[in-house]
């Protein structure tokens, strides 16, 4: 081998042979749309910012403005996070349900994501600082098949990480902060051939942070910005310009929500209060939990990745200050000194990290020299992922018959109130997942394929079956353990049995904020303003007995630990916050 490059890199044409479009795509539409639709929100994040959207679309043009979710003020994130999702739903798509409706930008936000971390890898990688050295009789891999086996390896890593799986999904914070670091990082890598055009993308990215999260995050994004502007040596050329592009767009996007207001007859000084209020919150201080969560999770959190990205430091420590290493590990570093400084949500701290983990595990991968290293992430997925899909089918069929007992009862204590039954059609498409699974196995055990892409790929393939597989066969039990949609048509029901009427309001005693969103989405007016309603919902706290003036028979939720009563809209409140 002959090469003046400085490079770890022996990556041959047959390493970097290509992965099919198609491949690639139907996995990722298929991770993606696997519970779409059927079921309902399992977290209360994804309830709250549903009757968010839902107050949006039914509520006048200053409720885009000022979040608020059944009269309550929304603080978790600006309003811009459910702008797509209310636009959705008051244009009316007549073949979908407001539920699915609602999850439509979450698929927007995952492509976003994906894209964005598919083309700054590219970018990244076909640098000639990352290109793997020459061939003697030039066999080495061209500088676009190689570009596109890393881009490729990158985004199936980030898919592959076990606690993305269901997070992704979601219509919260949990997607957008992810596809926000990957616009971030695709800006700010494509300003280096484009300079005002990428520069113009980082700063929308940025910008975007203040309408859809908080200054928190807009906060790391500015800081990440900034170190990796002035600290890598590449983007030193221009970097004031850069900077100058950077924040006049952002200034201009996060100026569309004040803006907004004030057009939609809000007050400056009301807004301004309301936008103070959701920063408040969005702090924390430090907080030695946060930090021992993230120590205890991150291994299981960002694996695959994080081994990967480890290695590749490794293998590039000779020459760590390349664009390609040091640019992802500036932006880890960055959101793990925020977390420990300030104590904020440390999950959305591994879910912003799994970004820049992927992109650098994907030049780890690429590292990897011997065939016995480059085999580990296949076997390891193969035998993970095949072990798993085993455990919910067995767990599925001891749901089903009754035996063997024991893991039949522990599903039964989870969902006592559910009868197991899945649609027939989508039964025989699980199996055909499973078996092809099976296939794409026993494929791997006789083939010995060279390309780099084949572990990432296994690796995303394994996660997204167990995505299927799971949500297809468990959604009813799921649906009944974690989602509030259940009991609040059951309480919406039992109100018009006892004559509640549209006109009526109601108040609320103690309920949480998941739940009232959940109401209003069934057409139950909820006023905790005072206001004379007929009609009150009360949470009694757990061991206490139910009230004397309870209304009807109680709504259980949650395996029967949250009991919820209707009383007369007068009675005093059972919550001592009340």
């Amino acid at each position: 081998m002959i090469s003046k490059r400085q490079s770890p890199l022996i990556v041959s044409a047959a390493d970097a042979s290509k992965l099919p479009r198609w491949a690639l795509l139907v996995l990722l539409a298929t991770f993606a749309l696997a519970g779409f639709a059927g079921h309902g929100f399992w977290s209360s994040r994804d309830e709250q910012l549903f009757g968010l959207i839902f107050s949006m679309a039914s509520g006048s043009a200053q409720a885009w403005f000022l979040p608020t979710v059944a009269d309550v003020h929304y603080t978790v994130a600006g309003p811009g996070i459910a702008w797509l999702g209310a636009a959705l739903l008051k244009l009316g798509i007549p073949i979908l349900k407001p539920v699915v409706v609602a999850r439509i930008p979450s698929l927007v936000w995952f492509a976003a994501a994906t894209a964005s971390i598919w083309y700054a890898t590219w970018h990244l990688a076909r640098r000639e600082e990352a290109l793997p050295i020459s061939l003697v009789f030039g066999e080495e891999a061209s500088p676009r098949d190689y570009g596109r086996t890393v881009a490729d390896s990158a985004v199936l890593l980030f898919v592959a990480c076990f606690g993305l799986v269901a997070r992704l999904h979601e219509i919260s914070l949990s997607i957008v902060i992810p596809a926000l670091f990957a616009l971030l990082l695709l800006g700010l890598v494509w300003s280096l051939a484009h300079l005002r055009g990428g520069s113009a993308v980082a700063g929308a990215a940025l910008g975007a942070s203040v309408l859809c999260a908080n200054l928190y995050w807009t906060l790391v994004l500015l800081t990440m910005t900034a170190a990796i502007l002035f600290g890598i040596r590449a983007f030193h050329p221009f970097r004031r310009t850069r900077a100058s592009v950077i924040l006049l767009v952002a200034a201009a996007v996060a100026a569309v929500w004040p803006a907004g207001a004030v057009l939609s007859g809000v007050p400056f000084d009301t807004w301004l209060a309301r936008f103070a209020e959701i920063q408040s919150k969005a702090f924390a201080l430090p907080s030695v939990d946060s930090v021992l969560w993230i120590v205890r999770n991150f291994v299981w959190y960002l694996c695959p990745a994080w081994a990967f990205a480890a290695f590749a430091v490794y293998a590039w420590h000779r020459v760590i200050r390349r664009t390609h290493i040091l640019l992802p590990i500036v932006s880890v570093a960055t959101t793990i000194v925020f977390v420990i400084c300030s104590g904020s949500t440390p999950e959305y701290t591994l879910a912003a990290a799994a970004v820049p983990t992927a992109v650098l595990a994907a030049f780890g991968t690429a590292a990897l020299r011997t065939s016995s290293s480059r085999n580990i992430l296949d076997w390891f997925s193969a035998t993970i992922f095949t072990l798993a899909a085993a455990g919910l089918w067995a767990y599925f069929i001891a749901w089903t018959t009754g035996s063997p007992p024991k893991m039949a009862a522990s599903l039964h204590r989870l969902a006592p109130n559910t009868v197991p039954w899945v649609e027939p059609l989508l039964l025989c498409c699980t199996v055909a997942v499973t078996v092809l699974w099976v296939a794409i196995v026993i494929w791997r055990l006789r083939r010995r394929p060279k390309a780099l892409w084949r572990g990432p790929w296994l690796a995303a393939l394994g996660i997204t079956l167990i995505w299927v597989v799971g949500t297809a066969l468990f959604s009813q039990m799921l649906d009944e353990d974690r989602s509030h949609m259940r009991p609040a048509r059951e309480i919406a029901g039992k109100l018009w049995i006892f004559g509640y009427s549209r006109s009526d309001c109601v108040r609320t005693d103690g309920v949480p904020l998941s739940l009232k969103g959940m109401l209003s989405y069934s057409r139950v007016r909820i006023d905790d303003s005072g206001a004379a309603c007929p009609f009150m919902v009360s949470r009694v706290p757990e061991g206490n007995p139910l009230p004397k003036d309870k209304i009807g028979i109680p709504t259980s939720f949650h395996r029967d630990s949250e009991v919820y009563v209707l009383r007369p809209g007068n009675a005093e409140p059972l919550s001592k916050d009340e």
